[in-house]
């Protein structure tokens, strides 16, 4: 008798355990990926409040203190006076929506007898798979 084979069930019990591994590997990259992108949405948002921060910067008296509506900011501004760069959406590989992705801006003073002015940033990224919370408020 020949016994330098493999039987029947010791290849079904190698492919079984290569399946489980297989199916463990794609779920957990498919988790990584989706978490890079959110992650990456969460770059955009904070690219668009620098760049508001940098166009509030030099033009201060827009932002009235006390002011509950605040001084919106469209990305398209801010993209056209080059203060951000390209937002390509990950998922969908197109550039996210500037003419409705906007930064409000806010001001309270410190305190009554101060000119410091504390900013707050309201920021609505839309991209074609993703949507700030901000944008539903």
């Amino acid at each position: 008798m020949n016994n330098k084979g493999f039987t029947l069930v010791e290849l079904l019990a190698v492919i079984a355990l290569i399946a489980i591994l297989s199916g463990v590997g794609v779920s957990a990259s498919s988790r990584y990926i989706v978490k890079s992108r959110q992650k990456t949405y969460q770059n955009f948002e904070g690219n668009l409040k620098t760049a508001a921060y940098n166009y509030i910067s030099d033009r201060t008296d827009l932002v009235v203190p006390g002011d509950p509506n605040g001084y919106t900011v469209d990305a398209e501004e801010l993209h056209d006076m080059e203060l951000l760069d390209n937002l390509i959406d990950p998922s969908s590989k197109t550039p996210c929506d500037y003419k409705n992705s906007y930064v409000t801006v806010t001001g309270s003073l410190d305190n009554p007898n101060s000119y410091n002015i504390d900013y707050k940033y309201k920021i609505c990224l839309r991209c074609s798979n993703y949507t700030s919370a901000a944008c539903n408020n």
